[in-house]
């Protein structure tokens, strides 16, 4: 069985303070509901576009997955 891992990524223009990006929590959900995936979560989280400019409010989404034991 082959296992494929996709990752995405979008960006997002709006602004955001530092502070709520750096207590931000991924909400892990299930991938997929096919068989053989039961073990893989995915989420996401923000961060900004440059950090050496975090108050320019430009941030991206980083799409993440893990694997969990059953």
């Amino acid at each position: 069985m082959a296992i494929v891992t996709a990752v995405a990524a979008s960006l997002i223009v709006v602004p955001q303070a530092s502070a709520s990006l750096a207590q931000q929590q991924i909400n892990w959900q299930k991938c997929t509901d096919q068989p053989g995936f039961e073990r893989l979560q995915c989420g996401s989280f923000t961060a900004p576009m440059d950090w050496n400019n975090r108050g320019n409010g430009k941030t991206i989404t980083i799409a993440v997955s893990r694997t969990v034991p059953l």
